[in-house]
């Protein structure tokens, strides 16, 4: 599976970008932590992303600081309801495939996947409707560069 993001945010409306943003902060958040390094890539990524498109505004991580609190009690119930709100907001198959590989990159920010951070992505690209064997080569693939 290979995605280009930065490509992705010509046509993106922005609530495709805030999808975009709860995917990552879903997936970096699935161990119960939410590491320095994960933020660092988060906020780095959104940066980059934006610089120069119309978003480039909205790149702020106040956006960010409401997911993470709204995480922080959200039952498995709620989390699997985000996920499934996150897939109708994201329609085109390319921006599901870069919502994942970017929240395959957080996953891998802090240096290793752990089992249930994988799990965890395997079951984000089931939710986004992603070539199973495509995205589990992304995620083995992060996590041999992790280790």
């Amino acid at each position: 599976m290979s995605f280009d993001a930065r490509d992705l945010l010509g046509a993106v409306e922005p609530d495709e970008l805030d999808a975009v943003l709860e995917t990552m902060v879903l997936a970096a958040h699935a161990d119960g932590e939410f590491g320095d390094e994960e933020r660092a890539l988060i906020l780095r990524s959104l940066a980059a992303l934006g610089q120069g498109t119309r978003h480039e505004a909205a790149m702020v991580d106040t956006r960010l600081e409401e997911m993470l609190s709204s995480l922080g009690t959200a039952s498995p119930e709620q989390r699997q309801a985000r996920l499934a709100g996150v897939r109708k907001r994201l329609p085109r198959l390319d921006s599901r495939r870069a919502a994942f590989g970017l929240a395959v990159q957080v996953v891998a920010a802090d240096g290793f996947v752990r089992t249930s951070e994988r799990e965890a992505l395997l079951d984000l690209a089931s939710s986004l409707e992603l070539e199973p064997d495509e995205a589990a080569e992304l995620v083995r693939r992060a996590s041999r560069s992790s280790q």
